[in-house]
């Protein structure tokens, strides 16, 4: 079950942030935006960990991917429910 989730949530992340930012505008498309500014960041945090031999590196991934899917399962239904016709 745990391989399951490992494989599943970046598939997820990456299908959310794909639908958020091609369906959102205006200032819901700058809040869709969020979550790639963190997984960037993190991905930064864990090159740099790793060229530094730091054996913890890549928890700021591990964390944060789940955290930006999370963010993101809340924000789509958000919008359809908000937005204007």
């Amino acid at each position: 079950m745990a391989a399951f989730a490992v494989i599943a949530v970046p598939v997820l992340y990456i299908a959310l942030q794909y639908a958020a930012l091609s369906r959102m505008r205006e200032g819901w498309q700058v809040a869709a935006l969020f979550p790639v500014g963190l997984i960037s960041l993190s991905l930064l945090v864990m090159i740099l960990g790793l060229i530094a031999g730091i054996d913890m590196a890549m928890a700021a991934v591990i964390f944060g991917l789940p955290a930006a899917t999370l963010y993101l399962m809340v924000l789509l239904p958000l919008y359809f429910a908000l937005r204007r016709p």
